[in-house]
């Protein structure tokens, strides 16, 4: 009886911790197939000219011509729009989530044009 006992408050603690751990994330970080799955919704031109304006300081992006060198250099980095959403709302990995500064609206334009302009996807999402 101690014994199954333990066994459920273990099974409880790592619910908790797991939900803990997954609260707040999206699907796209939280299945994999919706990182390469979700279909570009935003305003390309828009876009480039958002990134130019407040990601370029930070981002290498050769279509944006930008020499950012705060950043990653988004040639070399996987770009799957729902992943770039994700990235830009939230931030993570040194960069700021920009939710409270950016419209959803903008967020979609800079990450459609960034999933746009790479050679790295993530494959399936670039139209």
């Amino acid at each position: 009886m101690v014994r199954a006992r333990s066994a459920s408050v273990l099974f409880a603690i790592f619910t908790v911790v797991a939900a803990a751990f997954t609260a707040g994330v999206p699907a796209a970080l939280s299945h994999p197939a919706a990182v390469t799955t979700t279909p570009i919704r935003g305003d390309v031109k828009a876009g480039k000219q958002l990134f130019v304006a407040a990601c370029g300081g930070c981002h290498i992006l050769k279509a944006a011509k930008t020499l950012g060198k705060r950043g990653p250099n988004l040639d070399q980095e996987p770009s799957a729009y729902a992943a770039l959403i994700t990235q830009i709302t939230y931030g993570g990995e040194g960069m700021p989530g920009f939710a409270k500064a950016f419209k959803p609206a903008y967020i979609r334009d800079i990450a459609a044009f960034v999933a746009r302009s790479t050679p790295y996807s993530g494959g399936g999402d670039r139209g």
